[in-house]
């Protein structure tokens, strides 16, 4: 086998692919879940049991992780910085996991029969590093996207004026 073919398509195990999947899976549901929080809170008629409003959906849709989460700061800062807290949190958890999602995602694997289990490059704007990442480590990644993906689809079933009684729209403190 020629150092080429070695590389090309290095063999990173199938419990590595299946956690890897598992994070993909995960992460995809949270930006999924992230659309639907987003586009309620724009829809101040939204009741929680029909979908939100064809305005709230077209200004949302298309719109990256990033974007959405940025998107429902900015609407929760219109009731005030110090509203929603546990939301927030909710939220800087589920960017700090989906920076981890990033690194282990977009990163080249890479086998490394020293250590007997593959290691991952990654590269951002300021540097290009190594990391030993274990099965353990991606299947914890993505329980741990799962249960931050439980939380916010809790705070749009949970958060909105007709399901909880309020009359003003946003989410309940």
């Amino acid at each position: 086998m020629s150092f080429a073919d070695q590389w090309a398509k290095p063999d990173l195990g199938d419990e590595l692919l299946v956690a890897l999947g598992a994070v993909a899976y995960w992460s995809g549901r949270l930006e999924e879940r992230l659309f639907w929080l987003a586009a309620s809170l724009l829809d101040p008629w939204y009741s929680g049991f029909d979908d939100p409003d064809e305005r709230a959906l077209a200004a949302t849709r298309g719109l990256g992780f990033d974007a959405l989460r940025q998107l429902v700061i900015r609407v929760l800062d219109v009731e005030g910085r110090d509203s929603h807290p546990e939301l927030r949190r909710t939220l800087r958890d589920a960017e700090t996991l989906m920076k981890e999602r990033n690194r282990v995602v977009h990163g080249e694997w890479w086998p490394y029969e020293e250590e007997e289990r593959p290691i991952i490059t990654h590269r951002n704007w300021r540097s290009v590093g190594l990391s030993d990442v274990r099965v353990e480590d991606l299947r914890d990644l993505a329980n741990k996207l799962a249960a931050v993906t439980d939380r916010v689809e809790l705070a749009q079933s949970e958060g909105h004026p007709k399901t909880r009684g309020g009359t003003s729209g946003g989410l309940s403190q």
